[in-house]
């Protein structure tokens, strides 16, 4: 037993599991959307640091704070456009200028990826089917 903590495998093996539980968490969120993600991610982080896997002196150092800043300006971008009808009116546009499910893909495809380049993916792929009353999953392969 000793050689498993020595050599680090029981830390790899707390490491795949608590990852593993984070996905699943993660996948079945989407079931019951009331719990925010970052709370799944602040829990799963308090773990980690339960456990070992990363030191509570190092913490400061394996936290990047510019990073930090950036997800929280880009989530509050993302939140205010769409709290303002500002999605609603582009995923509007894309469903009024497509005249097939070909030309719809075409579009969204493009609007998706110019969009994700500024924007929180999953919040653009998900508005234009929601609006239109269809399903997700033909259109999530232009994602």
């Amino acid at each position: 037993m000793l050689d498993i903590l020595s050599n680090g495998l029981l830390k790899q093996f707390i490491a795949v599991a608590i990852l593993l539980s984070m996905f699943i968490s993660l996948l079945l969120r989407y079931k019951n959307p009331k719990n925010p993600v970052w709370a799944y991610m602040a829990f799963f982080s308090f773990i980690a640091v339960a456990f070992g896997l990363i030191p509570i002196d190092q913490i400061s150092s394996a936290v990047d704070i510019d990073v930090i800043l950036f997800l929280v300006g880009m989530f509050s971008i993302v939140s205010i456009a769409e709290s303002s009808g500002l999605l609603d009116l582009v995923a509007w546009r894309i469903m009024i200028t497509s005249k097939s499910i070909y030309t719809l893909l075409i579009i969204y495809s493009m609007t998706i990826g110019l969009l994700s380049a500024v924007a929180v993916n999953d919040t653009m792929a998900m508005t234009p089917p929601r609006l239109k009353g269809r399903g997700f999953e033909p259109l999530g392969l232009g994602c």
